[in-house]
């Protein structure tokens, strides 16, 4: 064990038979320095160099050691580094820093880890400064290597003055720089400091007015700087922010129900670290990522979909692509998630695409998930309304899949890597879009001005925003995938080609993190941007949300990777000429009256050519896929939003996700009530056409296959 005067050791014995006899070094001073005499022994100079660092950081140590603030005393034994013998050189180390807060919970979790992890606790009274990253930091790390460092660093820097204004940011990410410099292999923890409250008993205890929001503020600087080095975040503050009758009532310091607590929280999260390490996660090439993207070239000639009239452009904002995301459990599984920028994407263009892919990657086409973004600013892959299909762009599609998925698994062995995953939200893009109005219609063109204030959603919407982030051992984002349930339609531009808000964003994004984003389209047959939230704003709201749900994310482990593919058969529905022919002319006349003949029209040459199909079985293919406790289904739909959170709520895994129009596409699936209420979404249609029921039966099927799955996973 090497000397450091600074440490007080768990294990006090000593052998001083075990200590040679040795004449003591000569050292010739020149000019105030020290030169070892040529004499010595390369033993002695190592240790005299050691001793010399240990006394110069003791000295540091023991000259800012000190705290004024009587309240911010160190409870409990004093300022120290806390050293644990090591004995297993094969058993992993972990480092814990913090303040008198971690004095009132180390003991127990040293304890809890007793025979699991060497655990080292350097209990101090520091803040933010150049010394403390450049001088003191450094002379505790180097009592490593620690295979896990959990830190903290708040409670001491709220008094004014103390840190100089406008550098609590640089330095925190200083202190990161300085363990990595250190420990280039430790993961790295970061606890958030803990609540401040009055002084007092326990039941009339409050939150601090004045010292209180200095701490708050200083963990949301911490945090933005924690997501920008993608350092994992346990957050101490939130766990006991409600439960301020724990506190000891001397504005700081907790009781022992509260350390408890702390104790166990971070156990749990240092022995997540240890069982992965454990299984080689962090250190082996157990979990690979690989990801590609391939920009399609598109043209004025080619028709775009989206719209009921054909639309043609010369110009394009952001890419159109097909992005592929290969995971990996070497030996054991692949699956890939692909998603492309087009409004649908019919099976024959999977089909075609994936038995190449399985010819030229070995991975199954049961496992591979291939998902249209619903950009309605893309050409045409199938024909609806009264714009046609641009062949020579599918053909660009199947084969964009294929190279995208190809390249990505070129890309699995340089890509070991962990899965972060936090479940985040967007409410103010997306509502229910189908508003019931008091003439018993539905709006359809422009629900806000149809309702005029009176109309009722038909149903929810689902604001939930999933990120999976793919890091690699170092923490960088290597990969990210991110769903939500809005209607693809907007552009920055008028008139132009585009991927629309999510696709913008995840390109911005991509940018900005140097990760491969791709997006998935939620449950959003039922779902718009109704309040016409403009563009630019949208895919600001995205980013933000995305980046949040990133600095909150916790690693998941990833057990398994699976995926069932199965075909599903469905019939086209029967259908009244003169009655469906009413609705439309119904709602047209008094709603969308200038385009009334033409959009009649339109439907009647749908209607005819659905006519003969009428009672027709159809197959199609359902998914549910598994990324260790994040499962993930396919509908091959433009879905109604009723029936996706159905299916999360029914899931027998807590985190489950839709990602619609998947594998192929049939139109829309509304619920059975939306049928009975009617609107565009139902009427008869190359847009509209499986029988009533259809909807729920994918529900159904569904979730068996989830209950399959985790049957599997058991």
């Amino acid at each position: 064990m090497p000397f450091n005067p600074f440490y007080k050791s768990r294990n006090r014995s000593f052998n001083k038979d075990s200590v040679k006899s040795r004449p003591p070094p000569r050292i010739v001073v020149r000019a105030g320095a020290f030169v070892e005499d040529s004499s010595m022994t390369h033993h002695t100079r190592e240790s005299l160099s050691r001793v010399i660092c240990s006394l110069l950081a003791f000295v540091s140590l023991s000259a800012l050691g000190r705290e004024p603030d009587k309240h911010l005393h160190a409870d409990g034994t004093g300022w120290r580094i806390e050293k644990a013998e090591v004995v297993d050189q094969k058993r992993p180390r972990v480092l814990l820093i913090g303040d008198s807060i971690l004095n009132g919970y180390k003991n127990q979790v040293i304890k809890a880890l007793d025979g699991k992890a060497y655990v080292d606790a350097w209990v101090n009274p520091y803040h933010q400064s150049e010394h403390l990253n450049n001088v003191l930091l450094p002379a505790v790390l180097a009592n490593g290597p620690y295979n896990v460092v959990y830190f903290n660093i708040g409670l001491h820097g709220w008094q004014k003055g103390r840190i100089k204004g406008g550098t609590f940011e640089s330095l925190t990410k200083g202190y990161v720089q300085a363990i990595r410099k250190a420990l280039p292999k430790a993961r790295i923890l970061w606890a958030s400091s803990t609540p401040v409250t009055t002084e007092g008993y326990s039941t009339t205890l409050k939150l601090h007015p004045d010292i209180n929001p200095v701490i708050v503020e200083h963990n949301r600087l911490a945090a933005k700087v924690m997501a920008e080095m993608k350092v994992p975040v346990n957050d101490l503050y939130r766990l006991l922010s409600d439960k301020l009758n724990l506190a000891r009532g001397d504005r700081f310091h907790w009781t022992g129900s509260a350390y408890k607590l702390l104790a166990k929280n971070v156990t749990d999260s240092l022995a997540y670290e240890l069982k992965l390490l454990g299984r080689g996660l962090l250190l082996g090439n157990e979990f690979h990522v690989g990801a590609s993207s391939v920009n399609l070239k598109a043209d004025g000639k080619m028709v775009l979909a989206g719209y009921i009239q054909s639309r043609y452009s010369d110009y394009q904002e952001g890419e159109l692509r097909v992005v592929a995301v290969i995971c990996e459990k070497p030996g054991v599984n692949k699956v890939a998630i692909v998603s492309c920028d087009v409004l649908w994407i019919p099976r024959h263009i999977v089909d075609m695409a994936l038995i190449e892919i399985e010819a030229r990657t070995g991975i199954s086409q049961d496992n591979i998930l291939v998902n249209a973004t619903h950009t309605h600013h893309a050409p045409s892959t199938a024909p609806a309304h009264d714009f046609g299909v641009s062949e020579s762009w599918c053909k660009q599609v199947q084969t964009g899949i294929v190279q995208a998925v190809v390249d990505a698994n070129k890309k699995l062995n340089a890509g070991e890597c962990e899965f972060f995953f936090h479940l985040g939200e967007e409410k103010t893009i997306g509502a229910n879009s189908r508003l019931l109005l008091p003439d018993g219609m539905v709006t359809w063109i422009n629900p806000r001005r149809e309702s005029a204030g009176k109309g009722k959603p038909t149903g929810p919407f689902d604001p939930q925003l999933p990120v999976f982030d793919f890091r690699n051992p170092q923490g960088q984002s290597l990969v990210i995938i991110w769903n939500h349930s809005t209607h693809t339609i907007g552009t920055r531009a008028n008139n132009v080609r585009s991927p629309s808000f999510y696709g913008l964003a995840a390109q911005e994004l991509e940018k900005e993190t140097g990760a491969v984003v791709s997006f998935l389209e939620g449950a959003s047959g039922s779902t718009h941007n109704i309040d016409a939230v403009p563009v630019s704003v949208c895919i600001k709201r995205f980013k933000e949300a995305v980046n949040d749900a990133r600095s909150k994310s916790k690693r998941h482990e990833v057990r398994k990777l699976m995926s069932i593919k199965r075909p599903f058969k469905f019939r086209v529905r029967h259908f009244n000429e003169d009655d469906e022919a009413a609705k439309i002319n119904r709602y047209c006349k008094k709603y969308f009256q200038a385009q009334a003949k033409y959009i009649g029209a339109v439907f009647a040459n749908m209607r005819n050519q659905l006519k003969p199909k009428q009672g027709e079985e159809r197959e199609t293919l359902l998914q549910a896929m598994l990324i260790g406790d994040v499962a993930v289904v396919g509908v091959p739909a433009e879905y109604f939003t009723e029936l996706g959170v159905d299916i999360k709520k029914r899931s027998p895994f807590k985190y489950t996700y839709v990602a619609e129009l998947a594998n192929d596409w049939i139109g829309y699936l509304p619920d059975r009530e939306a049928h009975r209420l009617g609107g565009y979404q139902t009427w008869m249609g190359l847009h509209s056409y499986a029988e009533p029921g259809t909807g729920e039966r994918v529900a159904d099927e569904l979730v068996a296959m989830l209950n399959e799955l985790n049957a599997r996973e058991k």
